[in-house]
Formats: C-alpha cells, sequence, structure tokens
C-alpha cells in the first residue's frame, strides 16, 4: 500500500476515534501523548507513521494495524472507552496493568474486588498472598 495511502486511511480512523470522545484532550490522555501532537497528526501536518499507528492502536486497546483499515462507519470506539470516559487515575492503572503479568493482572483485579467488597479478613489474606506471589515472580 502506498504511505500516503495509509497515512490518510489512519488519519480517517483517527478522526472517527475522535468523534467517540468528549474532548481532544480525552483522547490525547488515553492516547499518552499531547493535545497539541493530537492535532498535528489529525491536521495533516504530522504523518500517521508505523510506529506512531502501532502506539496508538496500543494505547486504545485495538488490535494491531487496526488504524489501516479503510471502513465506512461514522465512528470507531475504543474496547478500553465503550464504557465511558476514562478519568486520568484509570488510565494510569490500565497503564500499570500493562507492565504485569497475566498472574499478576489476575491478583490486582482479584485485589480490586475484594475492596469493594470491603472484607477486611479476604483482604489481608488476598495482600499475603500477593506479596509471596509477587516475589516469587
Amino acid at each position: 500500500m502506498n504511505k500516503n495511502t495509509d497515512t490518510e486511511i489512519r488519519r480517517k480512523n483517527l478522526n472517527k476515534i475522535l468523534a467517540t470522545f468528549k474532548t481532544q484532550q480525552e483522547l490525547a490522555d488515553v492516547m499518552g501523548t499531547t493535545v497539541g501532537y493530537l492535532n498535528h497528526l489529525l491536521g495533516g501536518y504530522r504523518s500517521i507513521g508505523e510506529k506512531a499507528a502501532r502506539k496508538i492502536e496500543m494505547n486504545l486497546g485495538f488490535e494491531k494495524y487496526s488504524l489501516d483499515i479503510d471502513v465506512n462507519i461514522e465512528t470507531i470506539e475504543s474496547p478500553i472507552i465503550i464504557s465511558g470516559t476514562v478519568a486520568p487515575d484509570e488510565l494510569s492503572v490500565l497503564n500499570l496493568l500493562r507492565d504485569l503479568t497475566e498472574a499478576q493482572r489476575k491478583l490486582v483485579i482479584e485485589y480490586a474486588k475484594n475492596i469493594k467488597a470491603s472484607n477486611k479478613q479476604v483482604i489481608d489474606q488476598f495482600k499475603h498472598r500477593f506479596m509471596t506471589d509477587t516475589m516469587m515472580v
């Protein structure tokens, strides 16, 4: 495929993704970039190259090469933000989870569920198990 065509398809798809957010700042936060950089991508002042496209997909929770597909729909929703706005602290947690192993993520999710249930005894048991499991990893 032609580089210019790739860039235009990616730009078109990024604009469709933007339409699912309330503000450009929200999208920039989820992408892990600045509004200025996002504006340059959307406005064509910067091309959306291979490396940038893959990073955007990863940060938005899309499969690799999703931005390269020319789709004829009005908006594209990220799996990460379908349920609504992602607060900055929630985004931080998502980014931290990506750096953990699958086993560690499961433990963190279990821990969060226990916190929500406010079951002190289970939480104390979980803390002990979490500390033991993470020391082994």
